[in-house]
């Protein structure tokens, strides 16, 4: 039931997706086992703000757009992240313990080698990195 229609395509409503998580966790980086914090976003209305702050980001290039301006297809996209946010995401989050949001949205880079001198890089954007206890890390994507 939940379709995102041929107006939206899917790398837009991935995009929609993680600008609006990246607006909502920005205040917990750093801040040890945020998720208290992050539980008590569920269903409020900064969820509803970030994804509408989102989709004129990336959708409208930055222009002020008010919700009643947006079209079909947008509003049902619109409704599907927060939705997806709200009944997915934020009730996960909210049961990791003793973690720390160390970034968002960070560049990573790996090399590696091979036999003969030869080597390739990989590089990608991890959309969170946490410190979990014992100092391991962890790499959400």
């Amino acid at each position: 039931d939940d379709e995102v229609t041929e107006e939206i395509d899917m790398p837009t409503f991935g995009t929609i997706l993680h600008r609006a998580m990246e607006l909502l966790y920005t205040p917990f980086v750093g801040k040890a086992d945020p998720a208290e914090g992050i539980k008590a976003l569920v269903h409020k209305p900064a969820v509803t703000q970030a994804v509408d702050m989102a989709v004129n980001e990336v959708y409208f290039h930055g222009d002020n757009v008010g919700r009643d301006e947006y079209e079909g297809g947008l509003l049902m996209v619109r409704d599907i992240v927060i939705k997806y946010i709200n009944n997915n995401i934020l009730p996960f989050d909210s049961k990791l313990e003793g973690f720390t949001i160390a970034a968002l949205e960070q560049r990573l880079t790996a090399s590696f080698g091979f036999d003969g001198g030869r080597s390739v890089t990989f590089s990608g954007l991890a959309d969170r990195v946490d410190i979990l206890p014992g100092g391991r890390i962890r790499r959400v994507d």
